[in-house]
């Protein structure tokens, strides 16, 4: 059996993610073995009821899972991220119902989507694979902005996003995968206002911000970090993946680690100072938070037996501990702090028992352990992952999965909960209902809104709609309602009717006026409504960053309508040489898309690059009556290369074939797509741990569509990756000469002693060229069709002469590739003689920039590789061989 592997680094104790055809369940390592079950549960909706109870669930997940949910400081709005299907996010009142506001599709995220709330009015959102950060109003699925990740950069960790208490400031963490980042942008306008790079130390998993977005702390596996105004403050002691919390303002930062220890630092003016720690008498520390005035902290403990542990800030003793979890799988994976600190939430995966009493989520008063509020597993078949609570801790929200954490399953739930009264004069606006988010010109549409009367009597009172564009309000609109009964909605239907009068977005109001009401946060609600057409061009799928020279692919482009009408547009596809000459030009006319969905286009014919160096592919999208022109045409440089590449440059997950021995073995097969004859100089495997050597490598003939393992043309063994996650390169020595074009396998053999590391980088973007493959003695050679092995081989040209049946070489240099070079490249020639060779680099001025090679070298093809450490530029290569001489270009890229 195949077995995937969710870790970037050595694995460190923590919890992982595994999912297979939109599935998934949840591993522990404990840093000596895996813990996983799955169990069966049933399932019962809980009732929704008023005052200190669930308001409301949200069930209709679409086979995707809640993995986190965030509230807003005055408790009016949740926001939740949904992934593994159906991938999105959802904004809801929390005194409403439990259909969203409204949902933005995210269909790139390929990990958990993680949220952040605001006191009011702001919304954060982020995710591994989506390309970009979001900010959004609470009002409208349309980001207010949306900031890219720089290349090769990816949200990273368990709280991606963060937005601080008065909503002026967002922040964001990443990776690369050696390198994290943390990005600190205003949210009015979406400009960065500090950025910062770290090393990544195990992981990067959190980012918290003070109240006013000036403080800013980001959680490593190993470490914490934070800053004030791009300032470094402190880097204190870590351990694991817990996200650590800060108050409001910033002088307190409470982590919870995997030695069990719950541990407070404090700013004492010039740096942070460890005020306390507590063991939790436990395994783990799995959660933890901090009130926003400093005064009360919380954390949650153990994959098994969990706990909720509750402390005044200025003492390890706990104030209180509460234990009614239940045993095996019911790990306290949430918790939240009201701001001033009177309440608590709590949310755990559960006890793997079927219909069991053991809670999932219990909600405290800080003076007792005795819970105010709790959801057992009668009520809830799942488990709970991800919690927070509102500035006065009346309102809380919750959200996870349908199933238990540890059953292979999908599914989940969002809970909206109050916590004791709510006001008893009070009305407010629960839902726009018509216009609708998308409309059309010309077309008439009913105004609607649902009002509700939340208080403990009946109300009467006006209420009003408006909608406004740039150049102020084209509608207005009033009606009243009479004696509406406590708890009770009711439907307004506005007069007159609406119809756009242009090509816009307009904004849209409902709200209450009633007078005495004691709470006017759920007075008003708003939503943006598009009216236009739009086509945008998303990404350029293929080709990849870096891609093989000769070797046909489809060209494929992700486009997006971002209007409002369900249409089919044009998309054109372009190649541009290194000089901006056109060399390839499809148009193509997409299948109709929805509003706000994204769809692929492919172009025929194939095309396959003639010639190694640099190229740039274009995208241009046409619509009739096209709104914005500024995101019609994309572009993507790209470099082409004599290495046989079929992946895109980035892993998805790791794999290994067992971790039990059974002659474990992976393999590539590769066409060649040069000569013949050729060479196979080198090769490179994309893994997940440093230092830790595959047995062998061997470069093996075709057979029947299998590798001859038993004739292969060269072994390489000990192969490994100085760092990870990173290439693990190797050389065949000598080259390797192929006088047939026909495919080779390139076969890796874990050694006995290490079946289950390194783990080999796996890509599943589109398109998967099926040429990957796994064995083990007990099931043979398997094809793999899921993903790419992140496996590549480097080709070269022969540079040779037959003459007299000698096949003497002759003096050849060839082109250094890749060019331009960012980290790397390779420069291969070859000697007709024994001699003398000298390779330096040179400026563009002619002064000498490096001392790449000096030394006597044979006859036969020769290969250098090049990574100076000079700034970006174009440099010249100098080759002196005996008396033969040759000169090349090379530019370097930062």
């Amino acid at each position: 059996m195949l077995l995937y592997l969710l870790v970037a680094s050595q694995p460190l104790p923590g919890l992982y993610f595994e999912s297979e055809n939109g599935a998934g369940w949840a591993k522990i390592f404990t840093g000596k073995e895996w813990i996983n079950e799955t169990p069966l549960r049933g399932q019962v909706v809980s009732p929704k009821v008023a005052d200190t109870a669930v308001l409301w669930v949200d069930r209709n997940h679409g086979y995707a899972v809640a993995e986190h949910v965030a509230i807003t400081g005055d408790g009016m709005h949740i926001f939740a991220g949904w992934w593994l299907n159906n991938e999105r996010v959802s904004a809801y009142r929390t005194l409403g119902t439990n259909v969203p506001i409204w949902v933005d599709s995210l269909p790139d995220a390929e990990w958990q989507i993680r949220v952040d709330a605001s006191q009011v009015n702001r919304f954060t959102s982020a995710a591994p694979g989506h390309p970009t950060m979001d900010c959004y109003d609470k009002g409208s699925a349309t980001p207010l902005w949306e900031f890219a990740y720089p290349a090769g950069f990816s949200a990273s960790g368990w709280k991606t996003s963060a937005v601080s208490y008065d909503g002026a400031v967002a922040a964001f963490i990443g990776s690369n995968g050696v390198v994290g980042k943390v990005w600190i942008i205003s949210t009015a306008t979406g400009d960065t206002l500090w950025t910062r790079e770290f090393g990544v130390g195990g992981g990067v998993y959190g980012v918290d911000l003070s109240d006013n977005g000036s403080v800013c702390l980001v959680t490593r596996y190993d470490s914490c970090i934070v800053w004030e105004n791009g300032n470094l403050r402190g880097k204190f002691y870590h351990y694991g993946q817990v996200p650590s919390a800060i108050s409001g303002d910033g002088s307190i930062v409470a982590s919870a680690n995997y030695n069990g220890t719950v541990q407070v630092w404090r700013w004492n003016g010039s740096t942070y100072v460890l005020a306390w720690q507590d063991n939790v008498a436990n395994s783990w520390a799995t959660s933890v938070d901090v009130s926003r005035d400093g005064s009360t902290i919380a954390c949650g403990t153990g994959y098994s037996n969990g706990t909720l542990r509750v402390y005044d800030a200025s003492s390890p003793a706990p104030l209180w501990t509460y234990a009614g979890y239940g045993g095996y799988g019911s790990g306290v994976w949430g918790v939240a702090v009201s701001g001033n600190g009177s309440h608590i939430i709590a949310v755990s995966w559960g006890d793997t028992m079927t219909n069991d009493t053991f809670k999932v989520i219990t909600v405290h008063d800080r003076s007792s352990p005795t819970p105010l509020l709790t959801v057992d597993g009668r009520s809830e078949p799942g488990s709970l992952f991800s919690c927070d609570i509102s500035d006065d801790g009346v309102y809380a929200t919750a959200g996870g999965k349908a199933v238990h954490a540890y059953q292979f399953g999908n599914g989940g739930e969002v809970y909206a909960i109050i916590i004791g009264a709510s006001a008893s004069v009070n009305v407010g606006t629960e839902a726009i209902l018509s216009p609708p988010r998308f409309v059309q010109l010309s077309s008439t549409y009913q105004v609607q809104a649902r009002f509700r009367n939340y208080g403990d009597a009946a109300a009467s009172f006006p209420v009003y709609f408006r909608i406004d564009t740039v150049g102020g309000t084209v509608y207005s609109s009033s009606a009243s309602i009479t004696n509406l009964a406590p708890g009770s909605p009711q439907t307004i239907t506005f007069s007159p009717n609406w119809t756009p009068p242009r090509y816009n977005l307009y904004k849209a109001y409902a709200w209450t006026a009633l007078s005495g009401d004691q709470y006017h946060g759920d007075d008003t609600l708003s939503l943006v409504i598009k009216c236009f057409h739009d086509a945008m061009a998303v990404r350029i799928d293929q080709p990849f960053d870096t891609i093989t020279v000769n070797q046909p692919f489809t060209p494929g482009v992700t486009v997006k309508n971002n209007g409002s009408y369900t249409e089919a547009f044009e998309v054109i596809f372009n190649v541009y040489d290194s000089n901006s000459v056109l060399i390839y030009s499809d148009t193509a006319l997409s299948s109709p898309i929805a509003p706000e969905a994204q769809t692929r286009v492919t172009f025929s014919p194939q095309w396959a690059p003639p010639q190694v160096g640099s190229y740039t592919a274009e995208a241009i999208t046409r619509v009739t009556d096209n709104y914005y022109t500024n995101n019609d045409t994309i572009r993507k440089p790209f470099q082409v290369t004599y290495e046989i590449i079929y992946d895109d440059g980035s892993a998805e997950a790791y794999y290994v074939v067992d971790f039990n021995y059974d002659n474990n073995k992976f393999a590539v097969r590769f066409t060649p797509t040069v000569g013949p004859p050729l060479y196979i100089t080198r090769g490179r495997i994309y893994v997940n741990q440093a230092n830790k050597p595959f047995d062998y490598v061997i470069l093996c003939p075709d057979a029947s569509g299998r590798p001859d393992t038993a004739a292969p043309y060269d072994t390489v063994f000990n192969v490994s990756a100085s760092s990870a996650p990173g290439w693990a390169f190797f050389d065949f020595s000598p080259d390797i000469y192929l006088t047939s074009g026909s495919d080779v396998w390139l076969v890796i053999h874990w050694p006995p002693s290490s079946p289950g590391a390194p783990g080999v980088g796996a890509d599943n973007n589109w398109f998967i060229d099926t040429r990957s493959w796994w064995y083990k003695n007990s099931n043979g050679w398997t094809q793999w069709t899921y993903h790419d092995w992140m496996i590549r081989i480097t080709q070269a040209t022969v540079p040779t002469e037959v003459a007299e049946g000698t096949g003497k070489p002759r003096f050849w240099v060839g082109s250094p590739s890749p060019n331009p070079l960012k980290a790397w490249a390779t420069l291969s020639y070859s000697l007709p003689d024994e001699t003398d060779v000298q390779v330096n680099l040179y400026t563009a001025d002619g002064r000498l920039a490096g001392e790449i090679f000096s030394g006597k070298q044979g006859p036969g093809l020769h290969k250098l590789t090049l990574a100076p450490d000079v700034p970006a530029g174009v440099y010249f290569l100098r080759l002196v061989a005996g008396n033969q001489k040759a000169v090349r270009k090379i530019a370097v890229l930062r």
